[in-house]
């Protein structure tokens, strides 16, 4: 799959614009598509969401997991039913900056995406991943009250 900075919701053709290495459409709302990218992996949504809401304590704007291998985090940037949600591949963002009133996040092939969102609120969800994508990477997932659910 080539590389995806954000995916847009057009609530007019009810289809995502989906951004990165040039410009694509999916028919259908980001989290279909994004739901479609992860049982590719033998991964789901709900199992990500729930991972993220169990081992970050989080109830709202929950990020998912979309590729393991790769360590693929996608975050929204309001709430997932809004249609003026975008969701944010966070392994794409080189840096996030105030622009005024707006948040400016610059990803790492330099294009940039203005957001009317705060910047604090884009940062914590973008530490949000990475706190995530360190817990797995370095098995503290297996340390959890869940551990026992997870051994063989």
């Amino acid at each position: 799959m080539c590389i995806i900075n954000h995916l847009r919701y057009d609530e007019r053709s009810k289809t995502t614009l989906i951004t990165g290495l040039g410009l694509s459409t999916y028919k259908g709302k980001p989290l279909d598509f994004l739901e479609r990218w992860a049982n590719t992996l033998g991964c789901g949504i709900m199992g990500s969401q729930s991972a993220f809401k169990r081992q970050l304590l989080i109830k709202q704007k929950i990020p998912v997991l979309i590729d393991p291998f790769k360590q693929i985090y996608f975050f929204p940037t309001l709430s997932p039913m809004n249609c003026e949600c975008i969701w944010i591949n966070a392994s794409e963002i080189k840096s996030i900056k105030s622009s005024g009133l707006n948040t400016e996040i610059i990803f790492r092939d330099q294009t940039s995406l203005v957001l009317s969102v705060g910047r604090r609120s884009i940062k914590k969800q973008w530490m949000r991943c990475q706190t995530m994508e360190q817990l797995i990477l370095h098995s503290k997932l297996l340390d959890s009250p869940y551990s026992s659910e997870l051994m063989i």
